[in-house]
């Protein structure tokens, strides 16, 4: 039988309520839907309270509010405790939002690695996935990824 953690219960339904899983709390995980299921899965790591967080792919079946909302909880997590985060993202605008440094794989190799603001560039992007894009700040001074077109001649025939 796992300890009884003081207060566990409030964790837990805090966590529910900021992932909008309140009016699920009773259901079968089978009766649930697969964001549903993503987010509870967010919801019991987040009530562990770990030191180090591990995600993969964390957003995969969540659609925008609940990426935001799911990130955003985890960033604000890992403020308050001074927990570590890996989190492996193909969204680059959700990584430049929610994290403080990147690598960049491909083919199984580092291509590039550093501080997500000024250290993620418009060429890093074209070497990692054949696509001309823009680092653009938005009015919110946030950095975002605008893509243009790919740059192999397979790809650029066929949008023409």
């Amino acid at each position: 039988m796992p300890p009884v953690v003081p207060g566990l219960g409030q964790i837990v339904q805090a966590g529910f309520e900021r992932l909008g899983l309140t009016d699920q709390f009773f259901k079968p995980v089978g009766a649930l839907s697969g964001g549903q299921r993503q987010r509870l899965g967010f919801s019991q790591v987040l009530a562990r309270e770990p030191s180090l967080y591990l995600l993969d792919e964390p957003t995969s079946a969540l659609d925008l509010r609940w990426e935001i909302e799911a990130l955003g909880l985890v960033r604000e997590r890992t403020e308050k405790t001074g927990a570590l985060c890996l989190v492996a993202l193909h969204d680059l605008n959700l990584a430049m939002r929610f994290c403080d440094s990147f690598m960049l794989l491909r083919d199984g190799a580092l291509l590039a690695a550093g501080s997500i603001r000024g250290g993620l560039a418009a060429e890093t992007i074209r070497a990692a996935y054949g696509i001309e894009a823009r680092i653009e700040t938005c009015s919110l001074g946030r950095p975002m990824i605008l893509t243009d077109y790919a740059t192999d001649k397979e790809t650029i025939s066929r949008r023409d």
